[in-house]
């Protein structure tokens, strides 16, 4: 027997090992405990794999970006969908119109702010102020950030001062 019908027996033996284990709920990796739930491992073995994986990723930083990025033209290339890498039904598009409907129904409530009807909060269900959109609560606060922000902001630059305070608004630092 040659050294690659060896090596190739050898590869088949473990595959067949690692099906049933894989069959009977048992770790792939050192096939003496419970694989946790659906997974093909135990606890011990995933959080080492979870670590070796960490501990690599640091050593090589935008691989897997890289990777996608790759992918994604191979795909493009090819014709195909660059979510799933199904044949393109959709002509012109990156997504196949399965991809591209459930891109559009996940997207459309988490990105879009939701308006409320005229005399409510924007922030939350209480009455608004008179002639404005917001309750005395979140318009006391919009005031007081509105008025640290052009503290802080440069003078002569409009950009830079309604940057800041759209920032001041949504109650995040700089």
């Amino acid at each position: 027997m040659s050294s690659s019908e060896e090596k190739k027996a050898k590869h088949e033996w473990y595959k067949a090992r690692r099906e049933w284990y894989k069959a009977h709920g048992i770790c792939v990796v050192c096939g003496h405990r419970d694989a946790v739930g659906k997974m093909t491992m135990c606890a011990e073995c995933l959080y080492k794999a979870n670590e070796a994986t960490h501990k690599w990723a640091s050593k090589n930083p935008g691989y897997w970006r890289k990777a996608q990025k790759k992918r994604r033209q191979r795909l493009l290339e090819e014709g195909k969908c660059t979510k799933c890498g199904r044949e393109n039904d959709n002509p012109g598009r990156k997504y196949c119109r399965a991809c591209a409907l459930k891109y559009r129904q996940y997207y459309a409530g988490t990105h879009v702010r939701k308006v409320k009807p005229g005399g409510v909060c924007r922030w939350c269900d209480r009455p608004v102020l008179e002639g404005h959109k917001l309750c005395a609560e979140h318009y006391a606060r919009a005031v007081q950030s509105m008025a640290q922000a052009r503290s802080k902001a440069p003078r002569g630059n409009a950009f830079s001062v309604q940057n800041r305070a759209d920032w001041a608004r949504m109650g995040r630092k700089e």
